[in-house]
């Protein structure tokens, strides 16, 4: 029986060997260390993909919802709140009725609620313009001065007296001087140039979300 020698590696063998050693337990590092979210990119990556931005729609405003709007046409899915009919928006008619409200150049305002602060409103129900009564004080000074003629007999009756009938000589004519001068009160306002009491204001369109 013959026994084969077993002879040493050669350098180059080693050399080999452990080259791919090393290129093996670099590839296994490398798979272990990879995530999906290593190449999603942050927000110092290069994305070259174009995305369009649109605006989003409001989607939790209920049906019969109202807001002031900016734009100059109605959204779809909205009314414009000038008292048009509510036909073809069965859920909207169930909530206004017949028609939506007409804002058009009103101020909406909270209703009471039992608060007591506009007692007596019903939901939807419209009110008159109203100014709070009020007064204005003021002191206005008066002065005149003048004379009369009254009746006068010579004998001396004062005046306000009248003189017997048995004792009326020539009757003749006095003239007598008066004079005076008091303070009184009453009111004085400046009217205003406008039709209308109204704060500052910004014209938006009323809105309302019909589906």
């Amino acid at each position: 029986m013959k026994i084969e020698e077993k002879r040493p590696m050669s350098f180059r063998t080693l050399i080999i060997a452990v080259s791919a050693c090393i290129g093996l337990l670099a590839a296994v590092l490398i798979a272990l260390s990879y995530t999906p979210a290593a190449f999603a990119g942050d927000a110092t990556s290069f994305n070259p993909t174009s995305v369009a931005v649109q605006a989003k729609g409001v989607s939790d405003t209920p049906i019969g919802g109202v807001i002031p709007y900016r734009g100059s046409s109605v959204p779809d899915g909205w009314l414009e709140c000038n008292g048009q009919s509510t036909a073809g928006y069965p859920e909207l008619a169930a909530v206004v009725g017949a028609n939506v409200p007409d804002l058009r150049g009103e101020f909406i305002r909270g209703l009471d609620s039992g608060r007591g602060i506009d007692a007596g409103r019903t939901l939807g129900s419209s009110q008159e313009d109203a100014m709070e009564k009020h007064s204005h004080q003021t002191t206005i000074t008066v002065g005149f001065s003048g004379s009369a003629s009254l009746p006068y007999n010579g004998q001396g009756h004062s005046f306000g007296q009248i003189p017997c009938l048995a004792n009326i000589g020539a009757i003749g004519y006095k003239s007598i001087p008066f004079s005076g001068s008091g303070t009184g009160t009453g009111t004085s306002t400046q009217a205003g140039a406008a039709d209308e009491n109204r704060p500052r204001n910004v014209a938006l369109m009323y809105i309302i979300k019909a589906e």
